[in-house]
């Protein structure tokens, strides 16, 4: 969270301007998920008070399943299916149109799937090299569905499989023209105290609200497999340290113009 919060306000170091964010998808396969996100934009909400122009929030999981994932289908399905209505609509007047003009009218009205990204968050999803295998391809995908300039970010570990990781993925993303503009080293997660507070009042909510529904023999039990942080007020919260993988796509590079001579 404390990344994001930066990213957001990294902007306002420079003249940058980013465009305003218009759609938000959430991808995961658990449905906790949904309850999650959804308790935690209403806490966002309660923390923004007035302040709307931070973005929109997600109360749900748009997207259920990384496997198989591919934007542009889903875009141009999204299309289809509109266009279907389109015609359905002149059937029922006795008038007609044609299957092209029925996806030109689909583009212009616009579609709620989009068929490219601005921006891509992975949090902590690969996390062992035979995901990064499994979802190779997906993982293709997503740096092709990034709009000129999208930026796509990966969160995770320092240890572990997560070397093998981060370098299998450089060469998805190199293979797909993106460039590499991650920082060299690992970041301190936490680094901000008002964020880092704001992390842990929100995480230590959520542990208590899943213990609030548990038996107290499950409470008892689970309580001595957390870490002491997280179920007691008086420890100090700290979080590790991650690296950042960020790759940007680029353009198609400009052709000199022939000078006559």
């Amino acid at each position: 969270m404390t990344f994001y919060a930066d990213l957001v306000r990294w902007p306002g170091r420079g003249r940058i301007e980013l465009s305003p964010v218009s759609i938000l998808d959430a991808l995961d396969r658990g449905p906790a998920w949904d309850r999650f996100l959804h308790h935690l934009s209403e806490h966002l909400i309660s923390v923004r008070g007035g302040a709307v122009g931070e973005g929109p929030l997600v109360f749900g999981r748009s997207l259920h399943s990384f496997d198989g994932l591919d934007i542009r289908r889903r875009h141009h399905l999204s299309v289809k299916l509109k266009a279907d209505e389109i015609i359905d609509e002149f059937d029922q007047a006795d008038e007609w149109i044609s299957d092209s003009q029925a996806r030109e009218s689909a583009y212009a009205e616009g579609v709620e799937q989009p068929s490219a990204y601005d921006l891509v968050l992975l949090s902590n999803f690969l996390t062992s090299t035979s995901m990064t295998e499994l979802f190779e391809t997906e993982l293709r995908r997503l740096g092709r569905s990034l709009t000129p300039g999208g930026v796509l970010i990966v969160l995770g570990g320092t240890g572990g499989d997560y070397p093998e990781i981060y370098s299998r993925l450089r060469a998805a993303c190199t293979s797909e023209r993106l460039k590499d503009i991650s920082p060299p080293e690992p970041m301190q997660a936490g680094a901000n105290y008002e964020y880092l507070a704001l992390v842990a009042k929100h995480t230590r909510g959520v542990v208590e609200l899943a213990f609030f529904e548990c038996p107290p023999e499950i409470q008892a039990a689970a309580s001595k497999q957390l870490p002491e942080d997280l179920v007691n007020d008086n420890e100090r919260y700290r979080l590790p340290r991650f690296r950042v993988l960020v790759h940007v796509k680029q353009g198609p590079p400009r052709q000199k113009r022939r000078e006559n001579k």
